[in-house]
């Protein structure tokens, strides 16, 4: 016989799921393989992570793991420390303004709405590595980037939805 308190308590902590997840998604993207220009070729498992998670089911991923999760993200990639986690809290603000539009919409549609999120993600990010630099970098390795990006949503989207169905309802 279980109380009120114990059988709750698991289905509380299963909704943050996707945090552990998407650290390992980053950890992974970040290992070295020894191709050359993969990382202009590994996609932004993080914007497609928080696009997902903003539209469909933002307690989740809340603002605060994606700072975290960005301040991973740059700590593995040896970029500015906080960049990612201000375009990436850009782009959840953004996906979550809009969520309503794309909701209970066609997947297509959803998929168009990340691809046009998230080029305005990879413009915020081109532009705010220029400034810390201190120099126009050239915008030619974001642009892939956000190019594997898009084709990789489905993928994950998918492997998203799945977790998403696994996990209570919310209340």
């Amino acid at each position: 016989m279980s109380n009120q308190f114990t059988a709750r308590r698991p289905a509380s902590w299963r909704i943050y799921t996707p945090i552990p997840v998407v650290a390992f998604l980053i950890f992974t993207a970040s290992l070295p393989f020894n191709m050359p220009y993969f990382a202009v070729a590994v996609p932004h498992f993080l914007a497609i992570s928080v696009y997902f998670w903003a539209t469909f089911r933002p307690r989740c991923l809340p603002p605060a793991a994606i700072f975290l999760l960005g301040l991973i993200l740059d700590g593995v990639t040896g970029a500015t420390p906080g960049a990612s986690s201000f375009v990436m809290l850009m782009l959840y603000a953004l996906a979550y303004s809009q969520r309503r539009v794309f909701l209970g919409r066609s997947f297509t549609i959803g998929w168009l709405g990340f691809g046009v999120m998230s080029l305005i993600a990879a413009f915020l990010a081109w532009v705010t590595a220029s400034l810390l630099y201190g120099l126009i970098l050239g915008p030619a390795p974001i642009f892939h980037q956000w190019m594997m990006t898009v084709i990789s949503y489905p993928a994950l989207a998918w492997l998203f939805g799945l977790l998403l169905r696994s996990m209570p309802a919310e209340e």
